[in-house]
Order: C-alpha cells, then structure tokens, then sequence
C-alpha cells in the first residue's frame, strides 16, 4: 500500500470513531441521561503506600475542672472562763486551693474582740452568764462554713486553800443543829474555811419561831476568818415535803426572803441550798436559777446540795452555783468523769456510826487526792446535827498531813 493510500485509511478511520462517539453523545441526551466523568483506569499494581493521620483534638468546657472547694474549718468549740479573766483562742481554717480566705465573726459578746489577721478571739467579761449563738464564719470568696459556740462565764469564788493560811484550815463543817458554847470553842479552834450552819435568819430559825436568842451569832467566826454559810432547803428532795416541813418553807417567795434576810441581818458570806436532788428538770432549773441570782446581787456565794452521788454541770454552768456537794455518801470510791472535770467546784461528805477521826482523815485525804475541793466525815448516829467527839483529832490529822504530805501518812482506798 502506498503511503498515501494508508494516511487516507487513518483519515477514514478516525472520521468513523469521532462520528460514533458523537452519535452516542447525541441519543444520551436525548434521552436526558447525564454523563459522568470517570477517572482513567490505573493499571499500576505496585502496592500503595499506608498514612496514619493524626486525630483531630478534641475541646472539653472549661467548667467542668473549675469546681469550687469550700474551706475547711477547725472545731473550736464551747469556752468556760471566769468574770474578770482573759478568755482567748485562735481559730484556723485552710483552703484546698490555697484560696484567701475571710474570717467574721457574728453575735459578739459586748467587748469581745476579734483579728482577722492573727485569727485571734479575745475577751474578758465584766459578769457571770452565758453568751450563746456566737457564729464564726470563714469564706474563700466563693463559698463559707460556720460554727456556733456558746462561752459560759462562771463567777470567781474565794481561791481553794490547798495549804493553811493565816490558821485556816481547807475544810468544811455541816452543823444544821442547835448552837452552843461547846460548838463554839470547838469550830474556833479548827478554823474551818466554811462553816455551814443555821443562821438567826435562816430556815430552821423560822420554823422553831426562835431566831436570834437561839440561833448562831456569826459575827465571832467571821472575825476567825472563817467564811459562814447560810442553810435554805429547796425541799425534800426539791418536789414535796418531808419530814413534817411544810411546803411554804421551800417555796420560791420564803427562799427569797430568807437569803435577803441572812444577807442584810445576818451577814453571810453565801447559802447553802440543800435538797436538790431531784434537779435540774425546767422547773427547778427556773427555781434554782431564781435563787442563786438573787444571792448573787448580794455577793454570797451559793453552794447547793445534791446529796445522792450524783452531778450534772448545769449546776455550774447555768444554774449559778459556786461549789456543790455531790455525794453525801463519800467512802473514797470512784468517781464519774464529770465528777472530776468539776472536781475543784465539789465537796463530799459521808458518815458511819463506825467512823474514827482516822477513818475520817484517810476518805478527806483521799477526796483531796481526787482533786476534789471538800470533804467533811462525821458521826451518822449524830448526822449534820452535831459533831463528832472526835472531830478535833480529825482537824490535827489534816493539819501534820498539810505540813508535810509524804511524811505523815498515806491515805488508805477507804
């Protein structure tokens, strides 16, 4: 074939496929199918390479890690302190995240005193009572805690002689009975530091209708230095009468006037309230009150007695009482614990128709070694009525022990 037969082969050829294709093209659209583009095949068969793409990060709130933790405050709980004496205490708190934090305190006793930069509370009051509701509160700006405390102020009494002065010695006597010269002679020669006793103005000086040509004349004792103690009964057992007294003798009104009466015509340094065993419930609580309030005004100081080994704080803590004798049947046994946290407000006394100034020396050192205030031992045959013959013997013992503990005598568990 010539070569100008053949190009015009290849002109014939490619005119053929070009009419084919646009004759397909045609009838597609008129048939209103669209075309579409493929890619050309690949024909490579070596095998592709493989990329790992990171993931994309993700975006968590902010809020969920921003959770507030709230301070975390130290107990600083209740306060006892005395009228005229520093009360102070520090307060702490901290913050999980380190956060500043904010102290305030509310319901302030009048001239208490708070820094909020030592954290130090500071306060000393001019009375006895108690404050309640104090609220202290620390804040991190964000969120606070609180405590509430209460701070009792108990009234100062005359210092515990824990050796003799000037003669005195860290006793007391319980008389309820009759005075006489005998009496006399024998309590000015102890020198006791209390002298419980019946007074002219008392209550069983209005009930025999004799008063002051029977009853103690208390001005020699006082001269002793000896502080004397008026006797009231809150009743038998501080519910109902007994022993053939009638109730008018314990009732709030006769009290009242009584301790008014030993206060301004007898003189006394403070009453003895006995029979309260069967307080402190909400009335007695109220009648008590009523009482050491008013002997309060009068500066006396007020000793109750519970009598049945039994004690409950109330009586110092809110009641106005000094000191309370807890037992009135102290052979030197244990105590309760509450007992002992109050032991230098307590006294105890005990008798037993067997008891020698021995026995009486040994439960009296004893008491003393429980860190208890008082404690007197007598005769029961005799009670509270009169004192034991031995009493003098008794007095001696405590007075060589006093001088020199460790030499003279160990007391017995009695």
């Amino acid at each position: 074939m010539q070569y100008s037969e053949f190009k015009l082969l290849r002109i014939m050829v490619l005119t053929t496929v070009i009419f084919f294709t646009f004759s397909v093209v045609l009838v597609s659209c008129a048939s209103g199918e669209t075309l579409t583009p493929r890619a050309p095949p690949i024909y490579n068969t070596a095998p592709a390479s493989v990329h790992t793409v990171p993931p994309a990060p993700v975006s968590v709130p902010a809020t969920s890690a921003l959770i507030n933790s709230s301070p975390m405050f130290e107990a600083i709980g209740n306060r006892i302190t005395y009228q005229g004496n520093l009360l102070e205490f520090s307060v702490h708190a901290s913050d999980p995240e380190n956060d500043n934090l904010t102290y305030t305190i509310s319901n302030m006793p009048p001239g208490a005193i708070f820094n909020n930069e030592t954290r130090v509370f500071s306060f000393i009051p001019e009375s006895a009572g108690t404050y309640n509701d104090i609220l202290f509160s620390v804040s991190d700006g964000e969120s606070s805690v609180s405590q509430i405390i209460n701070i009792t102020v108990l009234r100062v009494i005359p210092p515990l002689l824990m050796e003799p002065s000037d003669g005195i010695l860290p006793l007391v006597i319980l008389h309820y009975g009759y005075p006489s010269s005998e009496i006399d002679s024998v309590v000015l020669r102890i020198k006791p530091q209390y002298f419980v006793i019946n007074t002219a103005q008392g209550t069983w000086a209005k009930i025999s209708g004799q008063g002051s040509s029977v009853f103690h004349d208390i001005s020699k004792y006082k001269s002793a230095g000896i502080k004397v103690i008026g006797y009231i009964t809150a009743g038998y057992e501080g519910t109902h009468s007994g022993g053939g007294i009638d109730s008018k003798w314990y009732s709030l009104e006769m009290n009242r006037m009584l301790i008014q009466d030993m206060a301004q015509i007898d003189g006394v340094d403070g009453v003895f309230i006995d029979e309260c065993s069967s307080f402190p419930d909400e009335k007695g609580k109220a009648y008590l009150k009523e009482l050491t309030s008013l002997a309060h005004t009068y500066g006396l100081i007020t000793w109750g007695n519970v009598g049945v080994n039994n004690f409950d704080p109330w009586f110092f803590t809110d009641g106005g009482f000094d000191l309370m004798n807890s037992t009135e049947n102290w052979h030197g046994q244990d105590l309760s614990k509450v007992q002992l946290d109050w032991g230098y407000r307590i006294s105890v006394s005990g008798f037993d128709p067997n008891y020698s100034a021995q026995d009486a020396f040994n439960m009296t050192v004893n008491a003393w070694g429980k860190g208890l205030a008082y404690s007197y031992v007598t005769d029961s045959s005799l009670g509270y009525y009169d004192l034991p013959l031995w009493i003098n013997e008794y007095a001696d013992l405590l007075r060589l022990y006093m001088q020199d503990p460790g030499k003279y005598h160990t007391p017995s568990d009695k």
